[in-house]
């Protein structure tokens, strides 16, 4: 398992795809990836797994797409106001 905390960090926002390609290449390859990301909008849309955590305590478990379905874990992740 590949731990990555922060991939994305500080990078230029042109080089951000790239990486995410390089990350998606390496779970084509098999290996799972554990990802630590504080921005949403970061996260790979080939993320099988979210897990958001408030405050130490996990708030949300599921696949990404179910994230949209519920409007407090949104509040706190920034997806809406």
């Amino acid at each position: 398992m590949l731990l990555l905390d922060e991939p994305f960090e500080g990078l230029s926002p042109a080089i951000i795809p790239e990486i995410g390609r390089s990350i998606f290449e390496i779970t084509r390859l098999g290996h799972s990836i554990l990802i630590a990301e504080s921005n949403i909008h970061h996260v790979p849309e080939y993320t099988t797994r979210l897990y958001v955590i408030e405050r130490g305590e996990i708030i949300f478990s599921g696949h990404p797409s179910e994230v949209q379905k519920d409007p407090a874990t949104l509040r706190v992740i920034g997806g809406i106001p």
